[in-house]
């Protein structure tokens, strides 16, 4: 979690790849999710995106899609909100499914 933290923060901790304003047109954030497919009026795209498709969710360190797009699978693993007994991957990032909340 740590390295995909300073991936997307960058060096000066940042709430948002690209600073700390949330700005729902800089990554596909789910603002205008549809699950029929009719959405993407807000960021372009009704669903998922290529990774490189919003250049302004850009880290410092030059990493691509981190606050939007798609959640992602860090190697640490942490209890499971369901059966705490269980550990699972840590995710990280925004999905297009979940909106501008989890972006952080």
């Amino acid at each position: 979690v740590e390295e995909w933290e300073k991936a997307a923060r960058g060096t000066r901790g940042n709430t948002y790849p690209w600073g700390n304003e949330p700005d729902v047109r800089k990554a596909n954030t789910g603002a205008d999710f549809d699950a029929q497919g009719a959405g993407g009026k807000v960021d372009g795209f009704s669903k998922s995106s290529n990774v490189d498709a919003f250049p302004t969710d850009k880290s410092e360190f030059g990493a691509l899609g981190m606050g939007g797009n798609v959640l992602e699978w860090t190697s640490t693993f942490v209890p499971s909100r369901k059966m705490r007994s269980v550990l699972v991957p840590a995710v990280k990032g925004g999905s297009y499914i979940d909106g501008e909340v989890t972006l952080t």
